[in-house]
């Protein structure tokens, strides 16, 4: 059991260290851009509480404009009409920004490592534990 639980930490640790190795790379090859608000979407839940929505605008180097929506939501304007943030963006796929915040870029990096740290902490805990009394019922 507590060796199916290591391997299962160890492959997700793999697998958020290819994660943060792949936003590094998004990052230094993505390109930047400042993208400017310049309206907001305002929905209603079934409560009755609005939120809002920012809509962006920005410029290609090939002077292509590109208006989007990200997914993020609040409850506060947060944003103003004319606020600026930059964004990054793949070459091929302007059309799919994502805002240069660490929340944003490192929030699956950020909950892979924590699983990986759980289940490693719990699988070593383990053998560490059954290896000390071990040690002890050897010494009686």
């Amino acid at each position: 059991m507590y060796t199916f639980i290591l391997i299962a930490g160890l492959l997700v640790l793999l697998a958020a260290c290819n994660s943060l190795r792949k936003q590094l790379l998004f990052i230094r090859n993505g390109i930047r851009v400042e993208a400017t608000v310049f309206v907001f979407n305002v929905k209603r839940d079934d409560e009755g509480n609005e939120t809002y929505l920012p809509v962006f605008r920005f410029h290609t180097p090939d002077n292509i404009e590109i208006v989007f929506q990200p997914a993020f939501a609040r409850f506060s304007r947060t944003w103003l009409a004319g606020d600026k943030a930059t964004f990054v963006y793949h070459k091929d796929n302007p059309q799919k920004p994502v805002l240069l915040s660490y929340w944003s870029l490192f929030r699956t990096v950020i909950f892979l490592f924590s699983v990986a740290i759980f289940l490693l902490t719990l699988a070593g805990c383990y053998y560490w534990a059954q290896h000390f009394f071990d040690s002890l019922a050897a010494s009686k």
